[in-house]
C-alpha cells in the first residue's frame, strides 16, 4: 500500500499527528476522509509521481500517449491538494487527524539509561508491560560469559514478540550490566573488579577484587540504586556455563519450577558468595533472586529454546509472588536523555510497536534507522538486527548529533509474516517518512547471503562495503514492497541486508554487523558534519 495512503480507521495510532506526504519527498498534506474524489486524486497524485520520474504517462497508462505538460502536472498536484484539504465533512477531518497517531517523541519511560560504565558506556534498561508488579531481569554482568551476552540481546526479541506473557507485570530487561566487560570479553568491568561481588551484602569482604568497598564502582552502584527504585517482586540474573537454577532469598519453589519446565537442572543453595547480588538482593533484601545459569557450549539461536521457557515461567510466576509498592511507575522523567524507547503505535493485531532513540533528543529527524523487514521477520533477521543494535549502543564516543532509530522487531504478532496487513505496513512507511532518516539499514531475510544497495547511495561507501565478507547483490526490490516504497517514493537511500537461513551463530552474523555499523556511521559523521 502506498504509504500516503492512510487506512479510515486508525484509532490503534497514537501520539502526534501522521503527516502524510505527497509522492515528493518533503511535501506533507494531512489526508481526510477518502471519498470518490479523494481516491481520484490520488490515482492523479501517484500518476503525475511517476510522469515526473519517466516524463510520459505512458508507463503507467497506456491510454495516454502525449508527454505530460507543465500544467497538467500542476494541476493533478492542486487538485490532490484541495481535495485532500477539502472532501468531506470539517469536523470529521478533524476528528480523523486526532485519532490518526503515531508517537516519535517518548511520552513514557520504555526505556533510558540508568548509568554509565567505568568507559562511559550507557546502562540501558527497558521496560516491557504497563502496569503490574515489576521484575527484574539482567544479563552479562560478566562480560566474558557470551552465551549470557547474546541470550540478553535475544530476550528482546523475545518479548516484544510474546507481549502476552507481561499481560499482568512489567519486565525491566538490562541486556549488559556490564558493557565494558562484554566489549573486551572481560569478567571483570575496567576497574578489573568482579561487578557480582561489589554489592553491599553483609557478608561483603573487600578485596582488589571484589572492591575495597560496597559499591565503588559506577556500574553497580547504578544497578543497586535502579533495584531499590523498582522495589522488583524478582530478579533473574542470566550467567553461564554452569547450566543450572540457583536461587537465593525466597526463590526456592519458583526456581524448581523454571528446573522443571525447561529441563535445566535445580542445583540447592549453599550460600550467598560475599558480596554478590544473590546475597544483597535475595538474603538481605529477601527479594526472590534467580540465578539461571546457561551451559558452557551455547552459541545457537536454537540453544536458547530452554532458557526463553525457564524465562517465560519466571516471569509468569513472579509476578504472583506479592504486591509491589510500585505497581506502576512514573518514568516520563527517563524520555529526557541520550537513550529512549517507547512504543509508538499498536499493530492490527494488539501489538504494541517498539521503537528506540539512540542521540540527542533535541532531533526528531534525520539520522540512520536500522530496521527489519515485517515481511521477512525471522529468527535470523532479527539476531542480526540485534548484533548492529549491541554495537551501535555500546561506543565509547560523545551521543552522536543526529540519533540512530532502531526497529528491532516491525511485525511483532509473527515470527514471519509475508502478508503484511495494510496498516502495520502504512504504520511503518509513515514512521520512515516521519523520521526523514539520511540512510535505512534494512535487514531482511534471502536464500542468498549478500547485501544490496537501494535509492541514491555515495560511491565512496559502496566501496568500503565490498571488502567486510559480504557478496554485493542486485537489490531484487519486491513489487509495492516496504524497501522499494522507502527507496523509491521516499527517495531515502536503503541498505539490504539479505541475511541467510544459515546465520545461527555470533561468527555467522557479523559480516552482516561490519556491514551495518560501516553504513551507520558513514551517515551519523557525514550528518554531524
Amino acid at each position: 500500500m502506498p504509504p500516503w495512503f492512510l487506512p479510515q480507521n486508525s484509532s490503534r495510532l497514537r501520539g502526534c499527528s501522521i503527516k502524510l506526504t505527497c509522492p515528493q519527498k518533503g511535501a506533507f498534506c494531512h489526508l481526510g476522509n477518502v471519498t470518490p474524489c479523494g481516491i481520484f486524486a490520488i490515482f492523479l497524485s501517484r500518476a503525475a509521481a511517476n510522469a515526473a520520474k519517466n516524463r510520459r504517462f505512458g508507463d503507467d497508462f497506456p491510454f495516454m500517449e502525449h508527454p505530460l505538460t507543465v500544467w497538467q502536472l500542476s494541476l493533478a498536484v492542486v487538485f490532490w491538494c484541495v481535495v485532500a484539504t477539502g472532501c468531506g465533512d470539517d469536523d470529521d477531518f478533524a476528528d480523523n487527524v486526532e485519532s490518526s497517531e503515531i508517537q516519535l517523541t517518548p511520552t513514557v519511560g520504555s526505556g533510558w539509561l540508568y548509568g554509565e560504565s567505568v568507559a562511559g558506556r550507557g546502562l540501558i534498561v527497558e521496560r516491557f508491560g504497563d502496569s503490574g508488579p515489576p521484575v527484574l531481569i539482567l544479563s552479562a554482568i560478566h562480560g566474558n560469559e557470551r552465551p549470557a551476552v547474546v541470550f540478553g540481546e535475544r530476550l528482546r526479541t523475545f518479548l516484544q514478540q510474546q507481549q502476552d506473557v507481561y499481560d499482568t507485570c512489567q519486565v525491566f530487561l538490562i541486556t549488559a550490566a556490564n558493557p565494558d566487560g562484554t566489549v573486551y570479553g572481560t569478567r571483570h568491568n575496567l576497574s578489573d573488579v568482579d561487578l557480582n561481588r561489589n554489592f553491599p551484602a553483609k557478608n561483603f569482604q573487600p578485596s582488589e577484587t571484589n572492591g575495597k568497598f560496597p559499591l565503588q564502582e559506577p556500574e553497580s552502584a547504578a544497578l543497586a540504586e535502579l533495584i531499590e527504585f523498582l522495589d522488583p517482586v524478582a530478579i533473574l540474573s542470566i550467567h553461564n556455563p554452569l547450566h543450572q537454577v540457583d536461587y537465593n532469598g525466597p526463590a526456592e519453589m519458583l526456581a524448581k519450577g523454571m528446573a522443571k519446565i525447561s529441563g535445566i537442572p535445580f542445583k540447592p543453595p549453599i550460600g550467598g558468595l560475599p558480596g554478590s547480588l544473590g546475597s544483597w538482593a535475595g538474603e538481605d533484601l529477601q527479594i526472590p533472586t534467580i540465578t539461571l545459569e546457561l551451559p558452557p557450549a551455547i552459541n545457537t539461536l536454537s540453544g536458547f529454546e530452554p532458557a526463553w521457557k525457564a524465562t517465560e515461567y519466571f516471569v509468569e510466576k513472579a509476578s504472583e509472588t506479592k504486591t509491589s509498592s510500585t505497581d506502576r511507575l512514573d518514568l516520563d522523567y527517563a524520555t529526557s536523555g541520550p537513550y529512549a524507547a517507547w512504543n509508538v503505535a499498536t499493530t492490527a493485531q494488539g501489538y504494541d510497536l517498539r521503537m528506540e532513540r539512540w542521540g540527542s533528543p533535541k532531533h526528531t529527524q534525520g539520522g540512520v534507522l536500522v530496521m527489519v523487514s515485517p515481511h521477512e521477520q525471522t529468527p535470523e533477521t532479527t539476531f542480526v538486527v540485534e548484533r548492529i543494535r549491541a554495537k551501535l549502543t555500546t561506543r565509547v564516543q560523545p551521543t552522536p548529533t543526529h540519533p540512530i532509530w532502531f526497529l528491532t522487531v516491525t511485525s511483532p504478532a509473527d515470527t514471519k509474516n509475508a502478508d503484511v496487513d495494510s496498516e502495520t505496513f502504512t504504520t511503518l512507511s509513515t514512521i520512515v517518512d516521519q523520521l526523514q532518516p539520511e540512510a535505512v539499514v534494512y535487514v531482511r531475510e534471502s536464500q542468498l547471503a549478500g547485501f544490496a544497495f537501494a535509492g541514491p547511495f555515495p560511491q565512496k561507501l559502496t566501496n568500503s562495503l565490498r571488502n567486510q565478507g559480504l557478496i554485493e547483490r542486485a537489490a531484487n526490490l519486491g513489487e509495492m514492497s516496504l524497501e522499494q516504497v522507502i527507496a523509491e517514493d521516499q527517495q531515502i537511500a536503503v541498505l539490504l541486508l539479505d541475511v541467510a537461513p544459515f546465520v545461527d551463530t555470533e561468527a555467522d552474523a557479523e559480516p552482516y554487523r561490519k556491514v551495518g555499523t560501516i553504513a551507520a556511521d558513514y551517515y551519523l559523521s557525514k550528518t554531524a558534519q
